[in-house]
């Protein structure tokens, strides 16, 4: 019974520094300036990709002429979309982070169970949503990176 359980914790510790690992390796691609900050963790600042090399966010105009082939006129337009995609892959990171709190618990629940098949039966259930969110989640970062990359 202690073997299954060490076993199962086991498991939870890697699937944990497998998400970890994952989170860490679809952070943005898109860097800020040399010496501004650069976020929290894996988070980026929400003016991440809009800053000039002195710290200061670019008018809509200035960001406009900074992506090749954009029109001026629509340089509101694609500072906005720009802000957007880094508030949305804050968001996605803290579902991931969730996740991931999520996996631990339903790990110590399942550790704690003593045997009872109902709790085992759901603390396995907790770790499987939480993988399948986590999963999810780490997805849609790609997703925005790679659709804020294109940009």
């Amino acid at each position: 019974m202690i073997k299954r359980i060490m076993a199962r914790a086991r498991y939870v510790v890697v699937v944990a520094m497998v998400s970890v690992t994952m989170a860490a390796w679809t952070m943005p691609s898109v860097a800020s300036a040399a010496g501004c900050s650069t976020g929290i963790l894996t988070f980026p600042t929400w003016y991440d990709g809009v800053v000039k090399d002195d710290c200061t966010v670019m008018s809509p105009e200035e960001y406009a002429a900074s992506v090749d082939g954009a029109d001026p006129e629509d340089g509101v337009q694609l500072l906005a979309t720009r802000i957007g995609l880094n508030i949305a892959e804050i968001i996605l990171q803290l579902v991931a982070y969730g996740t991931l709190v999520m996996i631990i618990k339903g790990g110590f629940d399942y550790m704690t169970s003593n045997g009872e098949q109902s709790k085992m039966a759901s603390a396995k259930n907790s770790i499987r949503n939480a993988v399948v969110g986590l999963v999810i989640a780490l997805a849609s970062v790609a997703i925005v990176n790679f659709v804020g990359a294109a940009l």
